[in-house]
């Protein structure tokens, strides 16, 4: 899988599972799975999409965004919320 080559690499790799109606998007907001793929490096770069991080993904069409700038404090700050959770597992 990608995500072992990553970590095997030297990235600190979370493995979110997200909980039904807790958490971060509030019990009213969200009632479904975790579903989101996102790569931060740096706190300065991120990368957003439809794409798992499988070798599988590279046989489909997948839509991945490149994003910098201010939207990285946000995603920082849900993907920190998400580590401090005792559901996530770091591999």
């Amino acid at each position: 899988q990608m995500v072992r080559l990553l970590h095997k690499a030297g990235a600190d790799v979370y493995l979110c599972t997200g909980r039904t109606n807790h958490g971060r998007f509030g019990r009213a907001s969200h009632s479904g799975s975790m579903h989101m793929k996102v790569l931060l490096l740096n706190r300065t770069v991120a990368y957003h999409g439809s794409s798992n991080f499988t070798l599988s993904s590279e046989k489909n069409w997948e839509l991945v965004m490149r994003m910098v700038g201010p939207p990285i404090c946000e995603i920082a700050q849900v993907l920190g919320d998400l580590k401090a959770d005792p559901q996530t597992l770091k591999l």
